[in-house]
């Protein structure tokens, strides 16, 4: 088989098909802690690194968010249902609390996740589904990633670092020494996780008296959790931007929609360790086209 910029690729056979060194290593890829395998680079081998236009240069964070991006590139054909299952097995989720799982401990927590109707046999079989394809697309070409997607990637996977500090940030704001400038700084490269809505569109709700707010959090616990004890009327499937990304989607949207990180579940502490942002900052940030200078002090 020809690699797309010069040469023989390795691992094929004399008939352009995958020989089964390479297969066999893109099998076993979803084992054990998945793409969070701190061997991640020996695990891929040289033919599928080389295939995946993964180099001696890539550290372990571009390693992952390459290998990530060529398994999510395969998922277009497939339903919503099949990226939370894929990202489940291939360990893609920014939760630390999740990227510390085995294969096994992974699975079973999607099951759970997906309700009473939903089995750990039923995960493995949509995953089989999914691999089989995957193997397919080895005699696809591998396009260059461009360096804009690739860095979105990297921060997406380690997103649970960047939670963190968005975290702490919308702590300190709530004391009356430190301003908001520092939450909105972590927001612009943190993870966020908002709900579903039936339309797929923003879930956006409409309150008496308040305008409009969209509900994010810096997890998908904390998102599944304000569900379940709030009742929620939300899909079970769920989203993941950037906050960058997300402030200019929202000020997209005709109605003027603020957004609230981490909304409290609990009554009468609507303010408690969550970030409101008014609809009028998120017009401010999202016309900001400046990544250098911190969003929190735009003029």
């Amino acid at each position: 088989m020809k690699n797309p910029i010069g040469g023989e690729l390795p691992g094929f056979d004399k008939n352009g098909e995958p020989g089964k060194k390479l297969v066999e290593c893109l099998r076993k890829l979803h084992k054990d802690r998945g793409l969070r395998h701190d061997d991640l680079r020996s695990r891929l081998g040289p033919e599928l690194r080389e295939l995946w236009g993964i180099t001696e240069k890539d550290d372990k964070e571009r390693v992952r968010a390459k290998a990530a991006i060529r398994i999510r590139a395969r998922l277009a054909g497939f339903d919503r249902k099949m990226t939370e299952v894929v990202a489940a097995y291939y360990n893609l989720s920014p939760d630390a609390k999740r990227n510390a799982m085995l294969l096994g401990e992974r699975r079973e927590e999607l099951a759970r996740r997906k309700g009473d109707q939903y089995s750990v046999r039923q995960t493995s079989r949509e995953f089989d589904w999914f691999l089989a394809e995957l193997v397919k697309s080895l005699k696809q070409p591998c396009p260059p990633i461009p360096e804009a997607e690739l860095q979105r990637m990297v921060d997406q996977l380690r997103g649970g670092a960047a939670q963190d500090r968005l975290g702490r940030a919308i702590h300190r704001v709530h004391h009356p020494q430190h301003a908001s400038d520092e939450a909105l700084v972590q927001l612009r490269s943190a993870v966020l996780h908002g709900p579903r809505s039936a339309t797929d569109e923003l879930a956006v709700t409409s309150t008496a008296g308040f305008g409009h707010w969209l509900c994010v959090f810096t997890s998908p616990g904390l998102l599944h959790d304000y569900r379940r004890r709030t009742g929620a009327a939300w899909l079970d499937e769920h989203w993941s931007k950037t906050g960058a990304e997300l402030v200019r989607e929202v000020h997209r949207v005709r109605l003027p929609v603020g957004i609230l990180v981490n909304p409290s579940p609990r009554r009468g502490d609507e303010t408690a360790e969550s970030l409101p942002i008014p609809p009028e900052l998120v017009a401010r940030l999202a016309q900001s086209h400046r990544p250098e200078t911190p969003i929190g002090n735009q003029p």
